[in-house]
């Protein structure tokens, strides 16, 4: 029997989280490598991965890590629904098959969970953190002087810096350097090559790789690959009449059920000193919030919000030659 995962490029409402969901990271491998691990285990060795254009060479990647399975490859070339992917498969399939959407999770037991929004990128975190061991890589370099409890995973090359503390269930990916005084809480994931600077406090979210932050308070949020805030940029996570926190999607109001949700911001991201964001605040990829802003309201990708010289808030796209020098 085959196991056909149908790696279709992201899902429109997990905007502003514009990857792949099979290709996310939890504990330093992608939500795809942990599905065909799954299914090694229970006792399934043939599948098809069908991609597209923009990610048949990370698939190709991710295949070559398990040469004990045998693994084809399927290219979608135009965009369709799902059980046209299927189809377009068939010349690799024959007889019985299992169809898999690896942008959601899923045990052995046949129990399911949805990545439909990105919120529920929290609820994997979940998860995956309390399936995992713990424990902490020898290369990895811990402070006398910090506090590691609880369950907590540290991968290789990481670093903690004197009277850090991080309380788990937690993730330090690979290479990260967790600076002095720092907090980190209550189900968090770390990625590789992050620098959480002095003072941060980061609880209950998920931060991609190549993340830089200093002085800053991240909760209930998702922050994808290579964001950095400045000094003082700070999350609000709660309204303060404590009720469910509304997100305004596509001309529609969108309740998620949560009544903490911080931000949710796209890769490339960056915010100036001194930014608050209000709770279930979306940034889109590659965008700019200037100094002192207090965004209240979504930005879309590729955008910059700043405050002028009378402090009113000025909009605008980003320039190709601003992009550039980024």
């Amino acid at each position: 029997m085959k196991v056909v995962f149908l790696c279709l490029g992201p899902g429109e409402k997990m905007f502003p989280i514009t990857q792949e969901k099979s290709l996310l990271k939890f504990l330093g491998k992608t939500l795809l490598e942990h599905q065909i691990e799954k299914a090694l285990a229970s006792g399934l060795d043939e599948f098809v991965l069908r991609g597209n254009e923009g990610n048949i060479q990370r698939l190709k990647e991710i295949a070559g890590k398990f040469p004990q399975a045998h693994i084809d490859l399927a290219i979608q070339m135009e965009p369709s629904r799902m059980a046209d992917a299927v189809r377009s498969a068939e010349e690799l399939v024959a007889g019985e098959v299992i169809v898999v959407n690896p942008g959601d999770i899923f045990q052995e037991s046949a129990c399911w969970g949805p990545l439909k929004y990105p919120w529920h990128i929290l609820d994997a975190v979940e998860y995956f953190l309390r399936q995992a061991p713990g424990g902490i890589a020898s290369s990895a370099v811990i402070s006398e002087k910090a506090t590691v409890e609880g369950n907590v995973t540290v991968d290789e090359n990481v670093r903690v810096l004197e009277n850090a503390v991080i309380r788990g269930p937690c993730y330090i990916g690979k290479n990260s350097i967790i600076g002095n005084n720092v907090l980190i809480r209550d189900c968090s994931h770390i990625g590789a090559d992050c620098v959480v600077g002095f003072s941060t406090e980061i609880k209950h979210s998920y931060i991609g790789d190549e993340c830089w932050f200093h002085l800053n308070y991240i909760g209930d949020s998702i922050v994808a690959d290579r964001c950095s805030f400045g000094a003082g940029t700070a999350t609000a996570n709660l309204r303060l009449d404590q009720d469910e926190v509304i997100i305004e999607s596509e001309g529609k109001t969108l309740n998620t059920g949560l009544d903490k949700l911080g931000a949710i911001i796209g890769a490339g991201s960056k915010t100036g000193i001194n930014v608050s964001i209000m709770p279930g605040v979306r940034i889109g990829p590659n965008s700019v919030v200037g100094p002192h802003v207090m965004l209240r309201r979504d930005l879309g990708p590729g955008r910059m919000i700043l405050l002028d010289s009378d402090n009113r808030l000025i909009e605008r796209e980003i320039s190709q030659g601003e992009r550039q020098r980024r």
